[in-house]
């Protein structure tokens, strides 16, 4: 446990500058927040605050995953007594606790300020957990599977590229190809699909997502080969994509 605290408190004397920036965004978030119905000025700036919070995070994260980075076989933590597992474990918990836990503080405080009751409340946080699991995961996964900054802003690039642009084209050429009942045909043709539908690929999506990426970050750290990492990581892409194209079940259907 002594062990695990030390590796948190380096890491949080390593990431200090962006990690108290990060809050200071949080807190001008919440204070533009509370006065959301003051005028458009206080929606701006939290709206500005939200997209500040994610740049920073893609700066945030890998600084905190790359400072003992899991590619290669030179890191310095190969040779003290903390394990691959517990290692992955401290960088799990610091960014649960530095940054999806005030996440989720900030936005439920905004939310009772502005009068929704406790039920709805307690139905928000799946909402913001997935929101702000997911993109942390998909950070962090890039992260953990680069040597440095520059290769992890080329992959991300890449991987951008790939999800955005490459996978969307590729659906649309194929959708004409596809059965009437399919239900990727509605989406990629521009015909009418049901949002509860849309909502349920997106969910599925999401959880994929984050229990694949961090299925891959846990094998990465424990067996540092990155070559069968990658390929994880294309197998769970292509699987995202799937699911977002043919999956049938529409569980949020009168939700």
């Amino acid at each position: 446990m002594q062990l695990l605290i030390s590796q948190e408190w380096k890491d949080f004397r390593y990431c200090r500058v962006p990690l108290l920036i990060f809050w200071l965004l949080l807190v001008t978030e919440l204070l533009s927040g509370l006065s959301m119905n003051t005028g458009m000025l206080a929606t701006f700036i939290s709206a500005a605050s939200v997209l500040l919070q994610q740049l920073l995070l893609l700066v945030l994260i890998p600084m905190l995953i790359q400072s003992d980075p899991p590619v290669g076989d030179t890191a310095f933590w190969l040779t003290r007594p903390i394990t691959p597992c517990r290692l992955f474990a401290a960088k799990a918990a610091f960014l649960v606790i530095a940054v999806i836990l005030p996440q989720i503080a900030t936005e439920l405080l905004i939310l009772a300020a502005n009068g929704i009751g406790v039920r709805y409340l307690l139905l928000a946080i799946p909402e913001i957990l997935l929101d702000s699991g997911a993109f942390i995961v998909a950070v962090a996964t890039v992260a953990a599977l680069t040597r440095n900054f520059a290769r992890y802003a080329l992959a991300g690039v890449l991987v951008f590229i790939v999800m955005a642009v490459i996978l969307p084209l590729f659906g649309c050429l194929i959708a004409p190809l596809l059965p009437t009942s399919c239900a990727a045909r509605g989406m990629l043709s521009f015909e009418p699909v049901k949002l509860s539908l849309i909502a349920s690929k997106n969910i599925l999506a999401t959880i994929l997502l984050i229990v694949g990426g961090i299925d891959i970050m846990q094998r990465q750290y424990r067996t540092r080969q990155t070559k069968r990492s990658f390929r994880s990581a294309l197998v769970l892409i292509l699987l995202i994509f799937i699911t977002k194209m043919l999956w049938p079940w529409d569980f949020m259907a009168g939700q």
